[in-house]
């Protein structure tokens, strides 16, 4: 092939991947946001008392699907040069590396491994970084140590090398207890698809996509991954990233209020970080003595299981009327008093809006126009929204949102990229050509955002764009900022009733099938929406009407588990792209196979 081959071949190849990871982006994120929102909702209506631990453990397993895809994807656009670092944020390193401790321990299942996540409290508080960035390294390189470590110990740490003219040089590492890497195979870490081998252990499953990401993010901060091991004893992971930090920012005072019992002294420095992360500091119970003896109950007790003296500090606490919560570094298999280490913040701050979504005083009276194709996330995204106090609005294609926008007031627009008819970019030209449009903020929200995404959406003057699985906080917190920005007018507001069930027009499978409560409810939203899917399919006025009809389907589809379907409506969507057709009979066939997920008598 001579260099005018090549240079045409080369656009070609990149545009076809960029194509091929934006709908496997889409195919894989669209479940995904399903299955987190309806177990948010589930979490959210769960009864107080009630051992919800299945619950978080389908949200943990989905969470852990999420970071492999986020990492195939990442990896793509790192390959090509279209992923960079967003170095001026915010960087609280405390709660980003509590974080990652919190994320790691579903990964360690009930092995009997320790999980510590620790950062020293000289590292200034005031830090500047990519905070997704270094979370997802951090994260990548626990889920590689938990991997190989079947008992013993992982440990995160954060420690303060250098500080200089506004600039600090911390050093991030993690090390287990875990098989070790021989001396030859060291070079071989982080290659994409590869994994050590270890003929003393059996075979451990991976794609080997986390380190290869760890390597190339590693490579955009001006830094390189750095390995110690001996086969057998362990291995440590580090690397030394310098960070701007604001010398000027006043050092706050944390108050301290809990007393944490422990001969663990990780334990104590993992405890004292999550802390940190909450503004507050702990004490040990020699602190407090050397203070004075607590005569009330405005100290918090946190206790080791395993300290010696545990049991008769728990005991003189309760007596004075003090909160305890007792702790454990090992992991906790059963619910009740104990809590797992790396969880141990999120229990005891944890509020009662986080559990049961309820409504925000300051949301009250925002209305919002959501833009979602999918009806399965259509009501995840509603009920979300409702739940929270927000009055919206749901549009299932994109030409009726000028119509709405022109008739009706909004303060925010959540629309999301690819739609039926219309794409996202369209649909929010229509909008800024509106003259009370020109200002209205846009959220786009899309289950594959890239960079040039995001360039598109910053010259439409969009607020943000999310991803798909949305952050439940991260939105709230925007919707809290537009609505103090939009200065709503708050009203005397009564609980938000229940929205009625939507209406069955098609006979759902038998209620003594093997199916899970979750399940049902997800094919009965698809059961209102498939006669008009149906009729979308069948009276199709050309090609196009005909793809959009399939591809509406085809997510829906993906959400219910139907992989033979969706494989397809791929197939299907496929050939009309390609300009081949779907002939009558084909057609006819694929609308009696999805009839038959509704069996009639």
């Amino acid at each position: 092939m001579d260099d005018t081959a090549a240079s045409a071949v080369a656009p070609a190849s990149s545009a076809g991947r960029d194509a091929f990871v934006a709908a496997i982006s889409h195919e894989l994120r669209t479940p995904l946001n399903a299955i987190l929102g309806f177990g948010r909702l589930a979490r959210a209506d769960w009864p107080a008392g009630v051992d919800r631990q299945h619950l978080d453990h389908i949200e943990q397993a989905s969470r852990l699907m999420l970071r492999v895809v986020n990492d195939l994807l990442d990896l793509t656009r790192l390959e090509v040069g279209k992923l960079s670092i967003d170095a001026d944020q915010p960087l609280p390193l405390p709660a980003v590396v509590s974080r990652v401790g919190a994320l790691a321990a579903s990964l360690r299942q009930d092995k009997p491994v320790r999980l510590y996540a620790t950062v020293d409290p000289a590292c200034p508080m005031s830090l500047r970084g990519d905070v997704e960035r270094i979370e997802q390294i951090l994260l990548n390189l626990v889920a590689n140590a938990l991997k190989f470590t079947d008992r013993g110990r992982v440990v995160i740490d954060v420690r303060r090398k250098a500080v200089r003219a506004g600039r600090v040089m911390l050093r991030m590492s993690v090390s287990d207890t875990g098989a070790g890497i021989a001396l030859d195979q060291i070079e071989r870490i982080g290659q994409p698809f590869e994994q050590v081998s270890n003929l003393s252990l059996p075979k451990i499953g991976g794609s080997g996509l986390g380190l290869a990401v760890v390597n190339r993010l590693l490579a955009l901060h001006g830094t390189s991954l750095r390995v110690a091991s001996v086969p057998g004893g362990g291995s440590l992971f580090w690397f030394d990233l310098e960070l701007p930090f604001d010398e000027s920012a006043p050092t706050t005072h944390q108050k301290a209020q809990t007393v944490v019992v422990s001969d663990d002294d990780r334990l104590l420095q993992t405890v004292a970080t999550q802390w940190a992360a909450q503004g507050e500091a702990v004490l040990t119970p020699d602190q407090v003595a050397s203070i004075t003896m607590p005569s009330s109950p405005s100290y918090r007790w946190v206790i080791d299981v395993a300290a010696p003296s545990g049991s008769g500090m728990a005991e003189r606490a309760r007596q004075q009327g003090a909160e305890v919560h007792w702790v454990s570094a090992d992991p906790v298999t059963s619910a009740g008093d104990v809590r797992a280490l790396p969880l141990l913040a999120e229990a005891v701050f944890r509020t009662r809006r986080d559990e049961t979504l309820a409504i925000d005083p300051q949301l009250v009276g925002l209305k919002v126009l959501a833009v979602e194709d999918n009806a399965l996330n259509q009501h995840v995204l509603r009920e979300f929204l409702r739940r929270i106090g927000v009055d919206v609005t749901m549009a299932g294609e994109g030409r009726p949102v000028a119509d709405l926008v022109g008739q009706r007031h909004f303060d925010l627009v959540l629309l999301d990229i690819q739609l039926p008819d219309l794409n996202g970019w369209e649909v929010a030209r229509a909008i800024r050509s509106l003259p009370h449009g020109q200002d209205l903020p846009i959220v786009f929200l899309s289950a594959h955002i890239d960079a040039s995404d995001q360039q598109a959406a910053w010259a439409l003057g969009a607020l943000a764009c999310m991803s798909k699985p949305f952050d439940a906080a991260q939105l709230h917190a925007l919707l809290r900022d537009v609505a103090l920005k939009a200065d709503v007018v708050h009203r005397a507001f009564q609980p938000v009733p229940a929205a009625p069930p939507a209406p069955v027009e098609a006979r759902l499978v038998p209620a003594d099938t093997p199916r899970s409560g979750g399940r049902m409810v997800l094919m009965t939203l698809f059961a209102s929406q498939w006669p008009a899917m149906r009729q979308s399919l069948e009276q199709a006025a050309d090609t196009a009407a005909l793809r959009q009809a399939i591809h509406a389907l085809r997510g829906s589809l993906a959400v219910l588990g139907q992989a033979e379907l969706v494989s397809q409506a791929r197939q299907h969507e496929e050939a009309l792209l390609a300009g081949r057709g779907v002939t009558s009979d084909a057609l006819a066939a694929f609308v009696q196979a999805v009839d038959a997920l509704f069996p009639r008598s």
